[in-house]
């Protein structure tokens, strides 16, 4: 039980870096989109 909690927790933080990567690059393509 607690290896399935320790690949969620994992899975969690790759989940969160790559919506903030996301994120960023979104507002640079609308910031470019306007300019």
């Amino acid at each position: 039980m607690q290896e399935i909690h320790r690949v969620g927790s994992k899975f969690s933080r790759i989940f969160d870096e790559f919506f903030q990567i996301f994120v960023q690059a979104l507002d640079k393509l609308l910031t470019q989109t306007k300019g």
